[in-house]
């Protein structure tokens, strides 16, 4: 199984029930599909390597002084201002979890087709086991597994897509901005309050090769803080590095042109002269909101992030009340310790919800072991 991919977990709230499918013999074979499945296609997930999970029991985060880190939360409209607040290093910072959430229904005429996928494998089935082929792969099993089993996958990946979005945005711009779940003009704003002396600019604009100079930016950071151990950024500026004269000058000393060096010298060149790690960031986040899938980049544009440590925060989450005050008739799994999903039927007309809910936020607590280079000149 993928290091990027949770285990599935099977720890259910207290009290409720486990999923009520009916009692098919293809459904113990299928759970055990299912582990596998999902690890096949999964993204990749920064905030899962980056960030260690923190349980909350009363559904607020807050932030001490011991990394002498300051960070607020404040509910706002998108277009008004917020106004700056001052604190003391040996407070406490603390704001709620935001609640996360997804829902998908399945139709009639679908129910009916998963009816029919089920009833043609308990025939396919039987004739295995009355061949001795009973080891064997059944047939529509994977069509059984794909119908019952993406929706589940979709829920539970659209909590990890709204983390990841969340956390790319807060690391690389110091704020995290999401969306109320009921009404889109209020928002959710978590600043994690980046000391002003840790965020830096680029003496000239990374864009033209032959005047950008990001050996020299990176360098002049180096020497004040020598502790930063890895850099991330974007391809696009790991490209804008290659192709920079100074760039070539240093890498490439020998070069007669201005063919700009390979990604795995530069990496190595990095590695070895300034002792720093790359991370590169090739991550598009896919939002899922009433059915609509809308990509976005929350990485800041032009923005280069150094880091003492690949560990910089926490996940903090705490328990959905549904957990613990399940509804009759709903059926309920818990996933990865704070993904509640819930699968339940409603009629006229007819349809099958499946749904994810989770109380989780990113939180970037190590805020004086990053520091941004901006490589983007106003």
């Amino acid at each position: 199984m993928p290091p990027n991919w949770p285990r599935w977990r099977t720890r259910l709230p207290r009290g409720a029930p486990l999923w009520s499918w009916p009692s098919n013999s293809f459904i113990c074979e299928a759970v055990s599909c299912m582990a596998r499945e999902p690890c096949e296609d999964a993204p990749k997930y920064f905030h899962l390597e980056m960030l260690d999970k923190s349980y909350s029991d009363d559904g607020t985060w807050e932030s001490i002084t011991g990394d002498h880190k300051n960070v607020a939360a404040d509910v706002v409209t998108m277009d008004s201002s917020i106004d700056v607040k001052r604190r003391d290093s040996l407070k406490v910072a603390s704001g709620d979890i935001t609640k996360v959430g997804m829902r998908l229904n399945l139709t009639e005429k679908q129910l009916k087709k998963l009816s029919s996928l089920v009833a043609k494998y308990e025939v396919a089935k039987a004739e295995q086991v009355r061949a001795g082929k009973d080891g064997e792969e059944t047939p529509y099993m994977k069509e059984i597994i794909r119908e019952i089993f993406s929706d589940l996958k979709r829920v539970i990946r659209g909590v990890y897509e709204r983390n990841e979005k969340s956390f790319l945005q807060g690391l690389s711009s110091g704020v995290i901005l999401t969306d109320d779940e009921k009404d889109a003009s209020i928002g959710i704003r978590v600043d994690m309050k980046y000391p002003e002396k840790n965020q830096h600019e680029a003496a000239i604009d990374w864009e033209d090769p032959k005047t950008a100079t990001p050996i020299t930016d990176i360098d002049n950071l180096l020497e004040k803080h020598g502790d930063l151990k890895y850099i991330m950024l974007q391809p696009k500026q790991l490209n804008q590095m290659r192709k920079a004269k100074e760039t070539i000058d240093n890498v490439s000393p020998e070069s007669k042109t201005d063919t700009p060096v390979s990604k795995t010298r530069l990496i190595e060149f990095l590695k070895d002269e300034k002792d720093l790690t790359v991370i590169e960031v090739k991550r598009k986040v896919t939002i899922e909101k009433d059915g609509k899938r809308t990509e976005t980049n929350p990485w800041k544009e032009g923005m280069v992030v150094l880091m003492d440590s690949p560990k910089v925060g926490s996940l903090v989450w705490s328990r959905v009340a549904e957990m613990d005050y399940p509804v009759d008739g709903v059926n309920y799994q818990a996933v990865d310790d704070y993904i509640l999903v819930s699968k339940f039927r409603e009629t006229n007309p007819l349809k099958e919800s499946t749904m994810s809910q989770a109380m989780v936020i990113p939180i970037i607590t190590q805020i004086n072991g990053i520091h941004t280079l901006n490589t983007k000149k106003k």
